[in-house]
């Protein structure tokens, strides 16, 4: 078993595949994700290799890919640091499409969070609480507030509107 920190024993779900070398640890506290990120810092995984999010409609995983250059008992392999956010229940802010979900950045954590933390925010609406520089990267800035990655993102094209299911 590569994580034996009782820290994140205590508030995580953690599933190891040795195989693949994927470490999933499931946080079910979004008060427990940075001191559980902490603790996987301090244990060796050093880098945070991408951030993304899965929309499932009635939630949200927002996952961080982190591994580690400095020990060599972790090369190899990739721990899938994620939490769940309910989506059911978030009243939308009348100047955006659906709304915003949150959750604590790592970028206090992992530095190299920073850009991917950005992207992340820019096609998902997540926001970063703590994350200091969230503007657009990729997008126009009339953009805002319509997340192309979400399931429920529309969009025109010669009058024609699309939507995905």
């Amino acid at each position: 078993m590569i994580i034996n920190n009782e820290d994140i024993i205590k508030t995580a779900k953690i599933n190891e595949d040795e195989k693949k070398g994927i470490i999933d640890v499931f946080v079910t506290d979004v008060n427990s994700l940075k001191n559980v990120a902490l603790s996987l810092s301090k244990m060796g995984f050093d880098h945070c290799l991408s951030v993304t999010c899965v929309d499932y409609r009635s939630r949200m995983s927002v996952i961080w890919h982190v591994s580690s250059y400095s020990n060599d008992e972790y090369k190899g392999h990739v721990v899938q640091l994620r939490i769940d956010v309910d989506t059911s229940k978030l009243v939308p802010d009348p100047k955006y499409r659906a709304p915003m979900i949150e959750v604590p950045s790592l970028v206090e954590v992992w530095k190299s969070a920073e850009f991917h933390e950005r992207e992340t925010h820019e096609m998902f609406g997540v926001n970063f609480q703590g994350h200091p520089d969230l503007r657009q990267i990729l997008l126009p800035e009339d953009f805002y507030g319509k997340w192309p990655m979400r399931k429920d993102f529309t969009f025109n094209k010669s009058g024609i509107k699309y939507e995905f299911e």
